[in-house]
This record gives C-alpha cells, structure tokens and sequence, in this order.
C-alpha cells in the first residue's frame, strides 16, 4: 500500500521505516519543519521544578545538544510511549508514559497529585494538557522549546505522488487542517478522493472538516501501532 507520511522529516524517517517493514510503500511529505528554541530550554531548566512534562518527542530534540547532565536524574513525564523512547535515549532516568493524549497525560498528573512541573511545550499546541492541570489547581510552568513551521508542498515535491496515494496518515489536529490547507489538496479535492485519511484520534479526524471527499478512519487508540492497523 502507498502511505503518505506528514510527519516532521526525523520522524518521518522513521515511520517511513516501520511502514517498508510492513510491506508497504511509504511516501514522505512533511507538512511542517521544526525550529528548536535550546537557548530557552536552558533557562527554564535552570528555574526549580519537580519533573519535567513533555508531550512530543521534538521537545526532547530541542534540548538533545545541551548539558543535560544536571538534570537526568529527574522525573519526566511524557505524552506516550514514542516520546517517552525519545526521553530514554537522551538519558534521562526516570520515565512515566500517559496514554498518548494530553487529556491522559494531565490525568496522571493530577492522580499522583505532582506540582511545580516544567511542561517543554512547542507551538502551535493542543490546548488540553496545560487546561486540565489549571483546572486542577496543579502548579505548572510553560516554556515553548520548539515551533513547527509550516511549509507549503511544491509541484515538484509532489510528483513523487504520481497518482493518489492510498492512504495519508495524520497525526495531529494541526497536521490534518494543514494538510487540507495545501493548495494541492485543497484545490484538488477529487484527486484525492480514493485515499484514506488515517487519523490519531477523533479529534484529528474533525480538524480535516467537512470539505474532504476522503474517506476517515480513525485509530483504536493514539499510538502509531493502532493507526498502522487500519492498513490491514
């Protein structure tokens, strides 16, 4: 099966990896590139905190080249288990891994009663981590380490496409409503009309809207291994 990946190109790498694996095809057009802030990461982690939150696994790469050494040794918190490796390859001693949502991640958060957190946060992000733990009355600050910038397919760019691909999978709400955005998904809706949207969650699937001709399929659950599954 053809599957094209949106994702940043480092992780799209490794999808793109896990998908051959499979037998399938997999296609790379990222819809965003990021740009790392370590200068402020550095200075939040030198401000006191009790644990560290992070709900992508870019927000690890943002502060990969800096001294971490200071501070390996304390807790993190993170979104789901692919950022979770990401947190465990940089060294860090103590992981505790939600259920892959933000909803999930600010459960564990307020269930273990843990306050003065660091959230290593990007923009744009889903608001629902950092409103479940306000409503909560968890003491939390937030440093934005990363922006993904967005970034417009070329025609070039697609020509690898040749003919629709047969599926797209989607990550995030902010990846489906770029990827409709495109001007060569956009303008070309029947192009596109025989690939299937695979989408982390129900909320990703609603941020592709209502002008999509594709058919939306949506994963058991937030992780990769249950988005791979609706290929089968």
């Amino acid at each position: 099966m053809r599957v094209l990946v949106t994702r940043p190109r480092q992780s799209a790498e490794r999808t793109a990896e896990r998908l051959h694996k499979l037998g399938h095809q997999p296609l790379i057009l990222p819809l965003t590139r990021p740009r790392h802030l370590p200068e402020d990461a550095e200075k939040a982690l030198g401000r006191p905190h009790s644990a560290l939150v992070v709900t992508s696994a870019e927000a690890v790469r943002a502060i990969s080249k800096l001294d971490l050494s200071a501070y390996l040794d304390v807790p993190v918190f993170a979104v789901g288990s692919a950022t979770a490796d990401e947190v465990r390859h940089a060294g860090f001693c103590t992981v505790r891994v939600a259920d892959g949502t933000g909803e999930g991640l600010a459960r564990l958060l307020i269930d273990l009663d843990r306050q003065d957190l660091l959230y290593l946060a990007g923009h744009p992000r889903s608001p629902d981590l950092e409103r479940g733990l306000t409503a909560a009355g968890i003491r939390f600050s937030t440093t934005v380490c990363y922006e993904m910038l967005p970034l417009v397919w070329i025609r070039s760019e697609v020509q690898v496409l040749e003919t629709a691909p047969d599926a797209v999978l989607l990550y995030s709400g902010e990846a489906a409503r770029l990827f409709m955005e495109q001007p060569l998904v956009r303008d070309n809706p029947d192009f596109w009309q025989n690939c299937r949207a695979l989408c982390l969650s129900g909320k990703v699937a609603r941020s592709l809207g209502e002008a999509t001709k594709m058919k939306v399929s949506v994963a058991s659950q937030p992780t990769e291994e249950a988005l791979f599954a609706l290929l089968s």
